[in-house]
């Protein structure tokens, strides 16, 4: 079995559904959460966002994502890809979207299927727009909760107080119009459904009517039967039938009498009995003249004191009984005028000892922003409900009428008038993009753009609330029933004139009219207006914004660079009015030269330093020594630090500098090799010790590897042993194994240093036997 609850946004579906489903101990679908959370998904993989355009093509992006999502039913959330999604759905970018989304038809027939082939094993309470008229319209029971819109808004805005309440029913308005719309799924009260107006009832009252709408359906079902809704029709039948009845009594029924005499304050009525009557002339607007025929009522055919009493007053009142009842019965407008603010709407006095109530809503021909203004307006009114209780009970409705008077209007401007045709209105309202101008009940739209030749940044500037305008009709759109207007146009169009006055290169002043995050606007002409874009503001600096530079009202100096007549557009250009300081920079700052500088900032990767107002050069970390393995700028260099560099290449299409520090001294990997060639001895001292050899450091501060099997003959002596020996700082002397200038690597040996002392020691030794060779063994044994 489904439950299938319907209606417009803020009528309380949710509420009720959930109530019905935990009362029937039913599944609870809400299938709005799954337009939720396709909209969740969609943001999710990046192909929605706040700013995304909702092509044909992400149509159908997002229709093949749905039919690969595995669908399954929860009733607190929406399973997606193993999670639960459940406040992730009410996410402002979600809320912008979930409407969206519900309009593609592709999406809301897979969704619709799959919420279909859940009921088919279970029973459900099912609410959303649509379900009874396109997702379960054969569902068992079929229930459509409305209520005013007033009342919807009042709602909706209880539970969010932080908003304004205005904008809480204008959106609400908005999306009835969306939903009732929609070109497929729109939301409609279909044959069968069961209407619930909700606007005068509490939750607990509209849960009790349903409550007893499923009674009887279950009834119903038992007996074979099915359930009607019900109308008012029968209620107003009755109504009609009674006070049929009522008029048949001879007392208080209307009847012709003929004017008899008129005195100073009454007046003589024959009836045709056997006494006249007499009224009083106060009933009268004007005197009657006697002979005239008048209708009365015949109140009682025996006073007090015998004779007949009639009544004019109750005879004009029952007239006006039968008017009225012939006015809501054939949609006949009646007079009245509007005498009291009330809740929600107006009194308004129709005459007779008749009042009548008309919503607010109901009152003009649009929004009334001062509800007082309409007191003592006279107008007509149609009769949208009457019920005769102890009184009559009357609706009226003016809107309707204004409304079709305006249309009448508006098809006889559209009739009458053509483009080119100057008319007279009054400025009625702005918007974010112009103001509406009333032509007589009906109104026509003066967009910014039309309002002047140049660049609008207040709409108020050319016109204000209430001001009497002449304006040019520009457009007459007589399918869609707009009319544009133009104020521009009523004056010459200074773009005709504008190659007579400028052209290409000329260097021009003009006021900053707006910034965008694009560039400024100038205005340089009465009514034209140029652009000078981000890029065209400076030479040397990067602007993120032009308020870095302008600001609206500013006086400013530009050069033409290129205009468009035909868009109406104009290219300007600040920088081009200022010198470009990199035109001679290779001239100033040749590669080759040194400069003293002051670091501007510095990164890991290296240093800026400015060499004038908006040029600066960069120094990489790699130019920093020859001799240290720096990784991070910021251990050697800090803000501000004044250093000596050099101009190592230059790219002024790039406008790129590059700077060296040690390119300032000569490089000691050039004069280690000239001075420490191959195979030479070195003073060196021990620095660090690591697992695979001896780091030395040796004059001009590089360091030098004496590898493991460069520290001793291990016949004699154990590595380990050695290495242990040697302390950092210690004073050592070895022997260049190689020195490789480009891959700034040394290789020394502290082996091949006791290898060539030994040699020594042993050449020397050979030397000085040459030159004692008398003394022999035989001496030595002697001594």
């Amino acid at each position: 079995m489904v439950i299938a609850i319907d209606g417009p946004a803020g009528v309380g579906k949710s509420t009720i559904a959930r109530y019905i489903a935990q009362q029937g101990n039913f599944p609870y679908l809400n299938t709005g959460r799954y337009y939720r959370a396709v909209a969740y998904g969609a943001i999710e993989q990046g192909l929605l966002s706040e700013t995304t355009q909702l092509t044909v093509e992400l149509r159908d992006r997002l229709s093949a994502m749905v039919r690969l999502v595995p669908w399954q039913f929860h009733e607190e959330g929406v399973p997606w890809h193993g999670r639960l999604l459940t406040t992730e759905l009410h996410t402002p970018v979600v809320d912008q979207w979930a409407a969206k989304v519900s309009e593609i038809p592709t999406i809301r027939q897979v969704l619709n299927e799959q919420f279909r082939l859940w009921t088919k094993n279970l029973s459900f309470v099912a609410e959303g727009r649509d379900m009874t008229s396109v997702v379960f319209p054969e569902a068992e029971v079929r229930i459509f909760l409305d209520a005013s819109p007033k009342v919807r808004a009042d709602r909706r805005w209880k539970e969010q107080p932080q908003q304004d309440w205005q904008t809480v029913y204008d959106d609400i308005m908005k999306r009835d119009h969306i939903d009732r719309t929609k070109e497929w799924g729109a939301l409609k009260l279909t044959p069968g459904c069961i209407l619930i107006d909700t606007s005068d009832l509490t939750i607990p009252q509209v849960c009790e009517k349903v409550n007893e709408i499923l009674r009887q359906s279950f009834t119903s079902a038992r007996s074979g039967s099915t359930i009607m809704a019900e109308t008012d029709n029968n209620q107003t039948v009755l109504q009609e039938e009674y006070l049929k009845n009522l008029e048949a009594l001879q007392e208080g029924s209307l009847v012709e009498g003929t004017v008899i005499s008129v005195s100073a304050d009454s007046v003589s009525v024959g009836i045709g009995y056997k006494s006249d009557g007499i009224l009083p002339l106060s009933e009268f607007a004007t005197p009657p003249k006697p002979g005239e025929v008048i209708r009365v009522m015949l109140v009682r055919k025996e006073s007090k004191n015998g004779g007949i009493e009639i009544s004019k007053e109750k005879a004009d009142g029952l007239v006006f009984k039968e008017d009225l009842k012939t006015a809501f019965a054939e949609k006949k407008p009646l007079k009245g005028k509007f005498t009291k603010v009330v809740k929600g709407g107006y009194e308004v006095d129709l005459g007779f000892g008749y009042t009548g109530f008309v919503p607010q809503s109901k009152a003009d021909s649009g929004k009334v922003e001062e509800p007082e203004s309409l007191l003592g307006v006279q107008g007509t009114f149609l009769v949208e409900k009457l019920v005769w209780e102890k009184k009559a009970n009357i609706v009226l409705n003016r809107r309707d009428l204004l409304l079709k008077e305006i249309e009448e209007k508006r098809e006889k401007f559209f009739s009458d008038r053509k483009e080119g045709d100057v008319v007279e209105g009054e400025v009625k309202s702005f918007t974010s993009f112009g103001a509406f101008v009333d032509l007589g009940g009906f109104d026509g739209l003066l967009h910014v753009n039309d309002m002047s030749w140049g660049h609008v940044s207040r709409p108020k500037d050319f016109v204000d609330k209430g001001d009497k305008v002449s304006l040019k009709i520009i457009k007459l759109d007589r399918e869609a029933k707009k009319i544009n207007l133009s104020l521009k146009h009523m004056a010459e169009n200074p773009w005709t004139v504008f190659e007579k006055k400028f052209s290409v290169g000329d260097v021009v002043q003009g006021k900053v009219t707006k910034l965008a995050d694009f560039g400024a606007f100038v205005e340089i002409f009465d009514g034209i207006e140029g652009l000078i874009h981000i890029s065209e503001m400076s030479w040397v600096k990067r602007i993120s914004h032009p308020k870095e530079l302008l600001k609206p009202g500013d006086m400013v100096e530009t050069k033409i660079l290129a205009y468009d007549l035909e868009n109406l557009r104009v290219s300007l250009g600040l920088k081009q009015v200022s010198k470009n300081p990199w035109d001679d920079v290779e001239e100033k700052y040749p590669v080759g030269k040194v400069l003293s500088l002051t670091v501007k900032k510095v990164t890991p990767a290296g240093a800026f330093l400015t060499l004038e107002e908006g040029v600066d050069g960069f120094l990489h970390v790699d130019d920093l020594s020859w001799t240290k393995k720096i990784r991070n700028a910021t251990s050697g260099l800090k803000d501000g630090q004044a250093v000596d560099v050099k101009v190592l290449e230059i790219d002024v299409n790039a406008r790129r500098i590059r700077l060296g520090l040690k390119q300032v001294q000569e490089d000691p990997w050039l004069s280690l090799a000239r001075s420490y060639p191959k195979g030479t001895v070195i003073q060196a001292e021990v620095v660090s010790k690591t697992d695979f050899g001896v780091f030395l450091r040796v004059p001009g501060g590089i360091d030098g590897l004496v590898s493991k099997s460069n520290l001793c003959d291990p016949r004699d002596q154990d590595p380990e042993e050695f290495m242990k020996a040697l302390e950092v700082g210690k004073k050592v002397k070895a022997v260049v194994s190689d020195v490789n200038v480009e891959k700034q690597r040394l290789s020394l040996s502290l082996r091949d240093y006791e290898k060539q002392q030994q040699k020594e020691e042993i050449s020397k030794y050979m030397q000085d036997d040459d030159r004692h060779d008398s003394f022999r063994l035989g001496d030595m044994l002697k001594k």
